[in-house]
């Protein structure tokens, strides 16, 4: 009995703190959420932690409920706004697709991918493209500047800001199956990741004047590589 007084407590608690809940709305029924609590840093902060500030219809994992949703990098989630105004995220254990329907055509997609320092983490990526083989991805950062005080009387605080980082293109198909990789900024950095092709590559860089860094030249030259496995 005690056992399940205490088990009952812990459940309750859980709860209480904003966990992983599950709400009873069948139009929900495929979809885990989790509410998020404000970061008390964030407040007075300068610019937007979020990919687009309004919240957008879209459509996650083809589910024929229509949902209101927004990008939060800074937090690496995705909120979705219910009819009662209520803000919760999706959780991150969970894949999703997501197709927006605001006229622009954009397409995001939940994919593991891993960090600088190697270990495997799960991300939002926008997808630009899908080819033989592989999937272009595409993604905005935005980092959060903590507010620095002044260091004496005669200078002032400068306020806590997010900074827009420079955006990246990642790669479905060259890394380990499923994962996502990032290519990098630099010529002489993409090229080794094409392996035992690298000096065909480079050629055919040169020989079609193409930018890798520019979408439609990158999506010509991964058409070529992956065509040639």
């Amino acid at each position: 009995m005690k056992r399940t007084i205490l088990l009952a407590l812990c459940l309750a608690g859980l709860s209480a703190q904003g966990q992983i809940q599950r709400p009873n709305n069948e139009t929900f029924n495929e979809l885990a959420f989790f509410v998020g609590t404000n970061n008390p840093l964030y407040n007075n902060a300068e610019g937007s932690r979020y990919l687009l500030e309004e919240f957008v219809s879209a459509r996650i994992n083809g589910m024929e409920k229509v949902q209101l949703l927004r990008f939060n990098v800074v937090e690496n989630s995705i909120e979705i706004k219910r009819e009662n105004g209520e803000v919760m995220g999706l959780d991150r254990s969970t894949p999703y697709r997501i197709a927006l329907l605001d006229g622009s055509g954009r397409w995001f997609e939940t994919r593991p991918y891993r960090d600088e320092r190697g270990k495997l983490q799960t991300t939002f990526f926008e997808r630009l493209h899908r080819g033989e083989g592989y999937t272009l991805y595409f993604k905005e950062n935005i980092k959060f500047v903590p507010k620095k005080p002044a260091k004496s009387s005669y200078e002032q605080d400068v306020p806590a800001k997010f900074k827009r980082e420079g955006a990246r293109f990642y790669l479905q198909g060259l890394g380990p199956e499923g994962e996502v990789v990032e290519l990098p900024r630099k010529r002489k950095n993409l090229v080794p990741l094409f392996g035992e092709r690298a000096g065909e590559m480079e050629k055919h860089i040169k020989k079609q004047k193409l930018d890798p860094y520019k979408r439609e030249d990158l999506v010509k030259l991964l058409d070529f590589y992956f065509k040639g496995i």
